[in-house]
């Protein structure tokens, strides 16, 4: 019995192709099963009826380290798909912080 077991999404593999309905299992931190039909147990089961289901997106260009102090969750982040960004970049930023400042 898996972990956790996603259904009837609409599933976005990220390779470039379109989307295709399936389910997916999760055991640990590793999908261990993706495919099409009835999946298999799960110990937690969700429906993701009329939902896809896709790797996390990547925001190349952020500003988050100025906001990532006032809500260090970056909750808006995550509810956009976000799980990686890249910070820092144009040249200036509040990191590294040093305690002798404050």
């Amino acid at each position: 019995m898996y972990d956790l077991v996603i259904k009837n999404a609409r599933i976005l593999d990220g390779t470039g192709n379109p989307c295709f309905p399936g389910s997916l299992a999760v055991q640990g931190q590793e999908i261990a099963w993706l495919g099409a039909g009835e999946p298999p147990p799960g110990k937690l089961r969700l429906d993701a009826e009329n939902h896809i289901l896709c790797p996390g997106f990547i925001d190349i260009h952020t500003h988050s380290d100025f906001t990532v102090l006032q809500c260090p969750t970056s909750d808006s982040k995550i509810f956009q798909g976000v799980t990686t960004e890249l910070a820092g970049h144009c040249g200036y930023s509040l990191f590294p912080i040093n305690p002798s400042t404050f």
